[in-house]
């Protein structure tokens, strides 16, 4: 994904959807022109994870906001890169979701999303070996 993409992307959101860093805006504070500036690493880190560690669903699952899941990417990014910033806002999450296909709803004018998506069965084990392959030097065998 590029700059020009996530242009893209948001340009074609229903009028009602006002995308920032946080998610919809909702009129909770003044908006100002830092609310609107994604970070294309982060947003490229989430599309590379999502594909790994979720699966779509044919329904949009209410269970769990996009809030709840851009923190598994943040703990996956804390694995990966333990001395680096890992803090992903959740409009970020909310792009890479967008860009890869997933199927949205903001409901009762929340600032969060749900997708059709859901964790992969395999979690588990995906996440266990990308720690064991982070650490693999400093694993006893």
């Amino acid at each position: 994904m590029e700059e020009k993409d996530i242009q893209f992307l948001l340009d074609r959101l229903p009028k009602n959807i006002l995308l920032t860093r946080w998610g919809n805006y909702i009129k909770v504070k003044e908006k100002d022109e830092t609310d609107f500036n994604f970070d294309l690493e982060n947003i490229n880190f989430c599309i590379r994870y999502i594909k790994f560690f979720y699966k779509k669903t044919k329904n949009i699952n209410y269970n769990r906001t996009s809030y709840g899941y851009k923190h598994d990417m943040e703990d996956v990014r804390k694995l990966m890169y333990p001395n680096k910033n890992s803090y992903i806002s959740n409009g970020e999450f909310i792009i890479a979701c967008m860009w890869i296909g997933y199927k949205f709803k903001f409901k009762n004018d929340c600032i969060n999303a749900n997708f059709n998506i859901k964790l992969d069965n395999d979690f588990y084990n995906k996440y266990c070996k990308i720690y064991e392959e982070k650490n693999k030097d400093i694993i006893p065998i």
